[in-house]
């Protein structure tokens, strides 16, 4: 042990996820930031009509938010925030959303589609909330004729739009 008062401190080590109970196997921030960006410029617009819809709600519990656009693209004034959505997808509230989401875009935007924003803490990239609803909600969505336009990952530090990349 030492007196030297410049030696820099060692930096604790950020737990993995075997050290930290509450880490249910998401990831942490700054670990598949390859699958989020906004890719084009019409993407970036859409990212910043569902965080304009937000407002400061860029984090807390787990939630599920929907955008609807008309056929050019366009975003509405209809949002559909549901709040408090579990991590792991149900397959019975995941059919009631998108047969929702489909008559709402069927009689107020023919032609339309939704962007699917997935809000939490540590949210901002892919994980098991974003993978699991994606995969039931496209495929829900495809069998109800119900188009995707972009789905957006968005947490209190970042945000940008996914695609189908895992």
């Amino acid at each position: 042990m030492t007196n030297d008062h410049d030696a820099p401190e060692p930096r604790p080590h950020p737990p993995t996820p075997s050290d930290d109970p509450f880490h249910y196997g998401l990831p942490s921030p700054g670990r598949h930031a390859e699958e989020v960006g906004p890719p084009d410029p019409s993407d970036a617009a859409l990212l910043e009509a569902l965080l304009g819809a937000l407002g400061g709600r860029r984090g807390g519990p787990a939630a599920l938010w929907f955008l609807v656009l008309d056929a050019e693209d366009r975003p509405l004034p209809v949002v559909l925030p549901i709040e408090h959505a579990t991590i792991a997808p149900s397959r019975t509230v995941g059919l009631l959303l998108v047969r929702v989401l489909a008559s709402v875009v069927e009689h107020a935007a023919p032609g339309g589609s939704v962007v699917i924003g997935y809000v939490r803490d540590e949210g901002g990239a892919v994980g098991a909330f974003e993978r699991g609803w994606s995969r039931l909600l496209r495929a829900l969505a495809a069998h109800e004729g119900l188009r995707i336009r972009a789905e957006v990952a968005v947490g209190p530090r970042r945000a940008g739009v996914v695609r189908g990349r895992w």
